[in-house]
């Protein structure tokens, strides 16, 4: 939780990536005036701050936020908040009477996009890597238990059709994400 504001202090070509575990939250207040601010100081530009978040996000009531938003569940953005970036997420973005202000270049857009596939190629290798982990562990386990020839086998075709259904997960995921930034590199073009 953001209960304070915080300032990120740099020059104009330095950047920041904050990676959250869990949820973003920053504050509410009455007044625009009195909202807690995100600000940026000495020519650092929010178009070079991205905020990697494991969980949801919420933007509290008239805060300001600078920065790219990139979210692996939803964003929402309160009533009078303000965001100066971008704010992406695989589930949804929320808007309450919002100011949203995209400072971007198209090279910048760009890299958000390259960010974003990069983060995405992690994960689905760390959940190939934990299910494959997770069957070897499974059959370590049966064959202790002196199975039969026809356990065995059954055991073998679950495994099989467990395998199925990761993999095509896998890729349905894979092709909807796919599509989402086919849609961002269209916008990217679209940018100066």
């Amino acid at each position: 939780m953001i209960n304070g504001d915080v300032t990120l202090s740099g020059g104009q070509n330095d950047v920041w990536i904050l990676q959250i575990a869990g949820t973003l939250d920053v504050a509410s207040a009455g007044d625009l005036a009195s909202g807690i601010k995100v600000m940026l100081n000495g020519g650092a530009q929010a178009a070079n701050v991205f905020w990697q978040v494991a969980g949801a996000t919420t933007l509290g009531t008239y805060s300001t936020f600078n920065g790219t938003i990139l979210d692996d569940s939803n964003i929402a953005l309160q009533t009078g908040a303000v965001l100066n970036g971008r704010a992406m997420a695989q589930t949804a973005v929320t808007l309450q009477m919002n100011a949203v202000t995209s400072t971007e270049t198209k090279k910048q857009c760009d890299e958000v996009v390259r960010e974003e596939k990069k983060l995405f190629d992690a994960e689905q290798k760390a959940a190939k890597k934990a299910f494959d982990d997770g069957q070897r562990a499974d059959k370590q386990a049966f064959l202790l238990t002196h199975p039969t020839a026809a356990q065995k086998k059954a055991f073998a075709l679950v495994q099989k059709d467990d395998k199925q259904a990761f993999t095509l997960a896998q890729k349905s995921e894979k092709l909807a994400f796919t599509t989402q930034q086919n849609l961002d590199r269209e916008e990217c073009a679209t940018l100066p």
